[in-house]
């Protein structure tokens, strides 16, 4: 086996794929970050590898959290790959289980997969609404695809409640938001739930609709928007304010104003997509969870011939690694692998020694958690 095709397999293994084709959601991690005065927010940590699309939410007054994502996770066709997935903090945020996959009894058999999943906390139950359809759509995306829902009351096991929740007969439906408050403007007139669905492109803006009940759902207004501000995102519940957390350039946040109505939004000064947010309890502050940059690892380094200055290089390798050239020379940087281990190696000349490291993949953060990027130690 020649050293390209060894590096495959090893790669293979690892979850970490070799060709464009392959450059998917599985090639993003979750982030998360804290509040620390309105609008500004901590260096950006690891929440979870492999994984996007996250919904947050408190489990009624608790301090317990549940925040449900898309997770990728090889290898492929196993109950990681490609399922909705849960997380879940007892102490406010502070620490974290590992990722569960959830079961929904009773969805119809041919129904595809959920996906997008949205969290809501209302009285003592958990109903988790997510993108599905009737069958596998042909060619991609298309308007099979609806919003459905399930109930339960742990956050893993549900029970589908049947037919569509929202849909459009033209155009698939996909990344639905929804929200729970009973003490927000109209929630007497209009019903105390809401939800949005981004239309299309950005400047399409979103669907928008109310419920009293959570199942039956009445269109209103669209929500206006620019190219700069994608309504792919979660709203959060604030005693009697409403707001989404959106997408963009820089992620942002509008609060809900009346009549169907959203304020400008504000950036938030955070790079990134499909923000989540909920409200510490032992704080003021908010916590973000959110879909983080690409890994950018490559394999195809025989004969390279230049050095970028910031990209690890070489990568893989079982020996030594650059790391960017502003790493001052004895400090140090944090190797995180995929299971939240972390690993402290000295710079020595802008290079590490990763001799020591298990086989792996490993994330790299500098001083202040500034993220570096992705290596791959081979096996010795």
């Amino acid at each position: 086996m020649n050293i390209t095709a060894s590096i495959s397999a090893f790669l293979v293994l690892c979850g970490l794929a070799l060709h464009a084709q392959d450059n998917g959601p599985w090639n993003s991690p979750l982030m998360w970050a804290q509040e620390t005065a309105p609008d500004v927010f901590s260096t950006p940590r690891i929440f979870q590898d492999s994984a996007g699309v996250p919904s947050m939410i408190r489990k009624g007054t608790s301090d317990t959290l549940l925040c449900a994502f898309q997770w990728f996770r090889e290898p492929r066709n196993t109950p990681t790959w490609d399922r909705v997935a849960v997380k879940m903090s007892t102490d406010d945020g502070v620490t974290w289980s590992q990722p569960v996959p959830i079961v929904i009894d009773g969805l119809p058999a041919g129904y595809q997969r959920p996906f997008d999943p949205t969290l809501v906390s209302f009285n003592d139950s958990i109903r988790i609404y997510f993108s599905s359809s009737v069958r596998m759509p042909m060619g991609g995306l298309d308007s099979l695809v609806n919003t459905y829902s399930a109930v339960g009351t742990d956050g893993i096991h549900y029970r589908f409640e049947p037919s569509a929740r929202f849909d459009n007969a033209t155009r698939p439906v996909i990344d639905p938001a929804v929200s729970y408050c009973p003490d927000c403007l109209e929630a007497e007139t209009y019903g105390a739930w809401r939800l949005t669905a981004p239309i299309g492109a950005p400047q399409e803006g979103a669907y928008q609709a109310t419920s009293f009940d959570g199942l039956l759902w009445t269109r209103t207004n669209n929500i206006p928007s620019d190219n700069t501000h994608n309504w792919t995102g979660n709203m959060l519940v604030d005693g009697p304010t409403l707001e989404f957390y959106g997408s963009g350039p820089m992620m942002w946040r509008a609060s809900y104003l009346g009549a169907g109505d959203w304020g400008v939004p504000r950036n938030i000064g955070l790079q990134g997509g499909d923000p989540t947010v909920v409200k510490r309890r032992s704080s003021v502050e908010r916590m973000i969870v959110f879909v983080g940059s690409r890994y950018t690892t490559s394999s195809d380094y025989d004969g390279y011939d230049g050095y970028d200055g910031v990209t690890p290089y070489p990568n893989p390798s079982k020996e030594h690694v650059r790391v960017a050239d502003d790493v001052e020379d004895g400090s140090t940087v944090r190797c995180v692998d995929l299971l939240g281990n972390d690993f402290v190696l000295d710079v020595h000349g802008a290079m590490i020694d990763v001799r020591t490291l298990p086989a792996g993949i490993y994330v790299l953060f500098g001083r202040n958690d500034r993220h570096m990027g992705r290596i791959v130690k081979l096996p010795d």
